[in-house]
């Protein structure tokens, strides 16, 4: 009589009657990647029934079981599998081959082993392990330390192969140790790469990568003022803020120490403490060694903090000023910034046509700043081109308002 797979029905009633009232959400999860083989059901319960269900994801029994099965596999199949394990769920016949070193050609007796012993299946594609349970009973049977060099291996193959670095951050963060600049470069790449669509998730990507650079190495400035404009963008000013200081407690050159303070400026506008970003500005202004585009930057940001002031044609005058030095540089970011700078003068000082002009230019060049044009519009009583402003911002994707 062939025995198929158990049903959600029966695999619950097993769990009931085995954990009664510990049945939470993760043990569900566990027992859904048990696929309803009841193997891996009955193992992982008896293990859960015994220890406390807080513990290790894949309970000791479960791991004596898998062990049981896969010590009559030829060794060449049980590390294919520790690749396969090392990748994910479902992996490629030519990445695991790669991790192990040989042609793809000479793991198919290792891939035939171990589809025959129920571990594996082939979709065509990928090779996939047959119920997740199976992978991490795998795989935690690996030595922490070899993990690492797996990782960091997968990592390297699978960039070096036309892969996106945001596909390999998994291996990355589970493989890098601090210092080890080659992973800090692919963190930041990937950081690049989702910036434009997940600014949360390239904020972490660049905490990340700045702990893993040594407090000594001169590296960790360059990577920690990518983290603060990455931290900004996705709106964690605090965070951008806490992070630039403790990196200015730590008394770099002149040069960086500007451009750390221009790029504290966007995190420190969105605070609304705009006579703190006027302070640093002022003070970073008056130190000498600073780079054109930081200076332009700095004098761009005293500008934008000087809108917020009583001495409006003082700040009109910066921010004119500003905006001549980065035309003049051609430095991009100090241009928005000055003309930025000079919306806001405008429109503080009740110049209604003035902010149009400079958030419409702005919004043609920095998406993020159509809000502002919006406002200006409704300040002209120009209803009609608000409105059509307001429906290209809610049907263009990845459009985010700014403060």
């Amino acid at each position: 009589m062939p025995l198929g797979p158990l049903s959600g029905a029966a695999i619950r009633q097993l769990a009931d009657d085995t954990l009664g009232a510990a049945v939470d959400e993760r043990v569900r999860d566990l027992l859904d990647g048990a696929g309803g083989n009841p193997f891996l059901a009955v193992e992982m319960l008896a293990g859960l029934g015994t220890a406390d269900t807080s513990g290790d994801l894949v309970p000791p029994t479960l791991l004596v079981g898998v062990r049981g099965r896969l010590r009559s596999l030829r060794p060449d199949t049980l590390r294919f599998l520790w690749m396969g394990a090392v990748l994910g769920r479902g992996f490629s016949l030519h990445d695991a081959a790669a991790l192990c070193g040989q042609p793809p050609a000479t793991l198919i007796p290792a891939l035939e082993e171990a589809m025959r012993a129920g571990l594996l299946d082939d979709d065509g594609d990928d090779l996939v392990f047959r119920h997740d349970l199976l992978r991490q009973a795998v795989y935690v049977d690996i030595t922490p330390s070899a993990r690492k060099v797996l990782h960091r291996d997968a990592a390297s193959h699978l960039v070096a192969t036309g892969g996106r670095p945001i596909d390999a951050v998994p291996h990355i963060l589970r493989g890098a140790e601090v210092g080890d600049e080659e992973r800090v470069a692919l963190l930041r790449r990937a950081a690049e790469d989702v910036l434009p669509v997940t600014p949360g998730l390239a904020a972490d990507l660049m905490t990340r990568a700045l702990e893993l650079v040594p407090p000594a190495s001169p590296l960790r400035f360059e990577v920690g003022e990518r983290a603060i404009r990455c931290l900004t963008r996705a709106g964690r000013s605090r965070e951008a803020l806490s992070t630039g200081d403790r990196l200015l407690a730590c008394r770099p050159p002149l040069d960086v120490f500007s451009r750390l303070q221009a790029a504290l400026g966007g995190a420190l506008w969105n605070m609304d403490l705009a006579e703190e970003l006027r302070r640093r500005t002022e003070s970073a202004l008056g130190v000498e060694g600073a780079a054109p585009e930081a200076a332009a930057r700095l004098a761009a940001l005293r500008a934008l903090a000087l809108s917020r002031g009583h001495d409006l044609i003082a700040a009109r005058a910066a921010g004119a000023t500003a905006l001549r030095a980065a035309t003049a540089i051609g430095d991009r970011e100090a241009y928005v910034l000055a003309l930025s700078g000079l919306g806001e003068i405008a429109q503080n000082a009740g110049e209604n046509a003035v902010p149009l002009e400079h958030f419409a230019r702005l919004s043609t060049i920095e998406p993020a700043f159509l809000p502002e044009e919006i406002v200006a519009h409704l300040h002209m009583d120009d209803f009609a081109s608000s409105a059509r402003l307001l429906l290209r911002a809610g049907t263009t994707p990845g459009k985010r308002a700014r403060r």
